[in-house]
């Protein structure tokens, strides 16, 4: 970072002995992060090696890459079980148990029967139902919350943009 800030306040035609050195340890810099960050095979072994690799004939980058790896799909793994499996094993178990009852003659007797769908008893609002609609109540609360709050990020900009005029004193 701190080499990106000595380069863009140099010239590069005024100072470009300096300018180049800097460049130069820029992107020696950025190689060596993108190393650090992404997965290859060394030079030494051919495009076709069979598969599973030793992370120790790879060293250190490669170790880094798999165990983000390992950590990305294993966090993904547990983010899943947490959210969508468990509504599913939720829908599963409870699906013959009502959430709540409606009561009698307040819908048609068609829509009745589609809000109890699945399998919950006639009358019923079943889970399915019911998480779909909670669903659909997030999904709109959260594009209202974000557009509340670009609106008041746009409100602070337009305040901070407009200078504030002196005021006259009258004598």
């Amino acid at each position: 970072m701190r080499l990106k800030t000595q380069l863009t306040a140099m010239s590069s035609q005024d100072e470009f002995a300096r300018w180049a050195k800097v460049r130069r340890t820029h992107d020696k810099k950025v190689v060596e992060l993108e190393s650090l960050s992404t997965f290859s095979l060394p030079p030494s072994l051919p495009p076709s090696f069979p598969y599973p690799i030793s992370t120790n004939d790879l060293g250190k980058d490669a170790s880094i890459a798999t165990h983000r790896a390992t950590f990305d799909s294993r966090a993904g793994g547990v983010r899943w079980l947490l959210t969508t499996g468990l509504r599913i094993f939720l829908q599963f178990w409870c699906s013959k148990a009502p959430i709540f009852w409606l009561p009698e003659g307040w819908v048609p007797g068609v829509v009745e029967w589609g809000l109890c769908f699945p399998r919950a008893p006639r009358g019923s609002v079943s889970i399915q139902v019911w998480s779909f609609a909670v669903g659909q109540v997030v999904s709109v609360l959260m594009v209202l919350a974000v557009w509340v709050y670009a609106q008041v990020v746009l409100l602070r900009r337009k305040r901070v943009a407009v200078p504030m005029q002196a005021e006259k004193k009258k004598m």
